[in-house]
């Protein structure tokens, strides 16, 4: 109750501040925030270089691939361990490294994109040079739910 009191007075006060032209050159002190930056990878960890920064887009035929985040652990650790359980995946118990990846889709092509009995092939691929790709697994979570949007 007197939290709500102590909020009208003030709204009323700021309120009649404006009216009677006292708040025209009132400006709020404010210290400069300086910016974190969001850690998009971690791929200089592992001795790995970008040829680009994130996100970066990729399009074609109407499809549209950004890839926004990719992060790299070691599957036995904490954090790897919490999304193999939090989203489902499978197949990863022999695997040294699991890589997280933050990507949008956005199709424009008027086309379905699915694997499906009509169309087994997979549907994205990571490579590392060469003939070296990481093995793709689905979210069990997630991998039904169209659209899907975290």
């Amino acid at each position: 109750m007197k939290k709500t009191i102590v909020k009208s007075v003030l709204a009323a006060t700021l309120l009649f501040s404006m009216v009677l032209g006292h708040g025209e050159g009132a400006v709020a002190a404010t210290t400069p925030s300086t910016k974190v930056p969001v850690m998009m990878d971690n791929l200089s960890k592992y001795g790995l270089k970008k040829d680009v920064e994130l996100p970066v887009t990729v399009t074609a035929g109407g499809l549209s691939y950004t890839l926004e985040k990719i992060m790299i652990y070691e599957t036995k650790s904490v954090t790897a361990q919490s999304l193999i359980r939090k989203y489902g995946y499978t197949g990863t118990e022999s695997a040294k490294y699991f890589i997280w990846t933050k990507i949008t889709v956005e199709n424009k092509s008027g086309n379905t994109v699915q694997k499906n009995y009509k169309d087994l092939s997979e549907k994205w691929r990571l490579n590392f040079g060469g003939e070296n790709s990481a093995y793709v697994t689905m979210p069990l979570t997630t991998v039904d739910v169209p659209n899907y949007k975290p």
